[in-house]
């Protein structure tokens, strides 16, 4: 509608009707509140303005954050000075007072604050907030032009954050997180140094020996079942040493007599 040529005022006559809050109207046309400005306010700037219902704030501010308004005022201070700036922000009734106030340029007004803007005579609210927003435009543009690098170094500095892949399944996903949070355990020094030796590896017909590589056969000693038996009886009928006359043993103990007197 703005494109059009329809003035702000009825734009925002309408769209308070629209919304069932036409009794506002006033309060934002005699407080200054353009679209521009209105875009961009706050819940403590609808209490400002005498709007003290908290509902009602909620309503409008919700409404608001739906408009897709961009401002117009310029982002650099103008060549025509104060004066030019000044209307392109719709406020030329504010020339005349800024220059009886000694101020004749952007760039000093732009040193003002809200309390030096009353002290002038800036008594709207709606004034009040189109000045700081246009004043936070210039110096946002001047920052980014005297520091580039930095408005680069800013946006670059985006950390990429992994997001699982949707065509992954959760049995390809779980195998990864499990040894994640269970890592495998080293091995033990005793393991190390006992794999550090040749291990000989036993067939069925003999050992293998990695060292030289050659397979030993396994020899077993036989003994005929005979033999056994001519030994086991030859170890029979041989003397025990014990019961040989000659042998060495001290003689048994004699009587031992004890007497017992009454």
């Amino acid at each position: 509608m703005v494109a059009k040529g329809v003035p702000e005022a009825e734009i925002l006559a309408i769209w308070l009707d629209k919304i069932g809050m036409a009794e506002y109207l006033a309060l934002f046309l005699t407080q200054g509140y353009d679209l521009s400005s209105i875009a961009r306010i706050t819940p403590e700037d609808l209490l400002s303005l005498g709007i003290t219902n908290p509902a009602h704030r909620k309503r409008l501010m919700n409404e608001i954050h739906s408009w897709q308004i961009t401002d117009s005022w310029p982002s650099v201070p103008p060549q025509g000075g104060l004066s030019e700036w000044l209307t392109l922000l719709a406020l030329p009734e504010y020339i005349s007072v800024f220059d009886s106030q000694g101020y004749d340029s952007v760039q000093e007004v732009m040193k003002l604050s809200w309390e030096d803007f009353e002290d002038i005579g800036v008594k709207r609210l709606g004034h009040l907030k189109r000045l700081g927003l246009a004043i936070k435009k210039l110096k946002d543009c001047r920052r980014s032009m005297n520091n580039p690098l930095d408005t680069l170094t800013n946006s670059s500095k985006v950390h990429p954050v992994q997001v699982p892949s949707p065509m992954l399944s959760a049995r390809s996903v779980a195998p990864a997180m499990q040894e994640q949070m269970n890592p495998p355990v080293p091995p033990s020094r005793a393991n190390e140094e006992c794999s550090t030796y040749p291990e000989l590896r036993r067939s069925s017909k003999g050992s293998y020996d990695p060292i030289f590589e050659r397979i030993e056969p396994i020899r077993l000693n036989l003994v005929s079942t005979g033999k056994i038996l001519s030994d086991a009886s030859r170890e029979r009928d041989t003397p025990s040493v014990l019961g040989a006359p000659n042998a060495d043993c001290p003689p048994p103990p004699g009587m031992f007599e004890c007497r017992l007197n009454f």
